[in-house]
């Protein structure tokens, strides 16, 4: 991915696996090549920068 200005850009957006071992009994909280996600987490937020 080519490196782009963040000057004029109002929102940022964030997406990320979600992994819940404390629900998932017996589950292996070390992941190795086979990551299983049980869900994921959706973030947009507007960018404030203060001076």
């Amino acid at each position: 991915m080519a490196p782009f200005a963040l000057i004029g850009v109002d929102y940022a957006g964030i997406k990320t696996p979600q992994f819940q071992f404390t629900h998932l009994h017996g589950a292996d909280p070390f992941l190795d090549i086979e990551m299983a996600s049980t869900g994921k987490v959706v973030c947009l937020e507007l960018i404030c920068i203060e001076p």
